[in-house]
């Protein structure tokens, strides 16, 4: 499968590598194919306008997970009939519809890939942290020595940041009610 190129130039920007110095497109393509998770008939829940007549819907949104689709996403009304709306942003999940083309439905269902951008990132991150460390940290000369404060700290706390904004970082939370006592 083929990364789409808009994730591949978000990715390079997320990792502050625009002209591709550290890393190749091909390089950021398989960090992002590493965190491409495919769905199928995701919820994608409608903006409801009211009108006298009823409900129309123009704007589709899907969840947080479902953001950074691939072009290759399809749309699909609760009659599983293929749906092209005319205009889509894959980053954020969201399908729209013009006047005459507005749905009637509450949800319409979404199936294809999306890519978990911020993993993909951390991932380049910690790479470009091994390179760094590997550089020269400190020197001596006859006029004295010289230190550099690692360059890999700040790489790694951005990774960090990445990883915390990825999906793969999401962890169900479990609550329990100290009010409740079992009888």
């Amino acid at each position: 499968m083929e990364t789409p190129l808009y994730l591949i130039q978000h990715v390079a920007w997320l990792v502050k590598d625009e002209k591709y110095q550290n890393f190749s497109q091909a390089e950021i393509a398989a960090a992002l194919e590493t965190y491409r998770a495919h769905a199928e008939l995701v919820a994608a829940l409608g903006v409801g306008v009211r009108l006298a007549t009823g409900t129309e819907y123009h704007t589709y949104q899907t969840g947080i997970d479902s953001r950074y689709l691939s072009p290759s996403t399809i749309l699909q009304n609760s009659a599983l009939e293929i749906i092209v709306p005319d205009s889509v942003d894959y980053r954020n999940g969201s399908f729209s519809f013009d006047s005459g083309n507005e749905q009637s439905d509450a949800t319409l269902y979404a199936t294809g890939d999306s890519y978990d951008v911020y993993a993909s990132a951390h991932d380049l991150m910690m790479a470009k942290s091994a390179r760094l460390a590997e550089d020269l940290q400190s020197f001596t000369t006859q006029s004295g020595s010289f230190s550099f404060a690692s360059k890999s700290l700040g790489v790694k706390d951005a990774a960090s940041r990445y990883w915390n904004m990825s999906r793969q970082a999401r962890k169900p939370v479990q609550m329990q009610r100290v009010d409740l006592v079992p009888a």
